[in-house]
């Protein structure tokens, strides 16, 4: 069952990829709403393994590819948020293709690190609370990087170099 999982998320992480490379070529006629649903279910695929992966019966298995896989797909979904709204497709190609890598990653290699969280509800508060900040961090950080990038782009129209964009 984990392959099947594993293998339509990846197709449908790649399908995602393959549909947003052409437009950063020059093609502007990308399907904006076939790549919003096949992100959907890739993240929807995503997150019902990772809640298998992480929560087993025993405990709560927190190895870092779980954890790893769980800010990719963090930073992925608003991502695909922020694609309805404004033009994000620079970033696109990243952030799916390490959520894929990660996701695939976190369910071949299996490894078992149980912890339990029922007497110590502050370590999951904090390691849920740090995901977050880290997701976030990240995602400021392809922010800027796109912003270089546009600022390098406008440069490039510009005719002396030291005029700012």
């Amino acid at each position: 069952m984990y392959i099947l999982i594993v293998i339509t998320a990846s197709l449908l992480y790649f399908a995602v990829f393959s549909q947003i490379i052409p437009d950063l070529f020059g093609s502007n006629n990308i399907p904006a709403r076939f790549i919003f649903f096949s992100a959907c279910g890739a993240l929807g695929f995503h997150v019902y393994l990772l809640i298998d992966l992480i929560f087993p019966v025993s405990g709560q298995n927190l190895r870092i590819l779980h954890v790893a896989s769980f800010i990719s797909f963090i930073i992925a979904a608003v991502t695909t948020e922020l694609m309805s709204r404004i033009r994000m497709l620079v970033l696109s190609p990243i952030v799916y293709s390490f959520s894929a890598i990660t996701f695939t990653a976190a369910a071949k290699i299996f490894g078992i690190f149980v912890t339990y969280f029922v007497a110590n509800p502050q370590v999951f508060i904090h390691i849920f609370s740090v995901s977050l900040f880290y997701s976030t961090l990240m995602i400021a950080t392809l922010f800027f990087t796109r912003l270089v990038w546009l600022d390098h782009q406008l440069k490039k129209l510009v005719m002396n170099q030291n005029l700012p964009p």
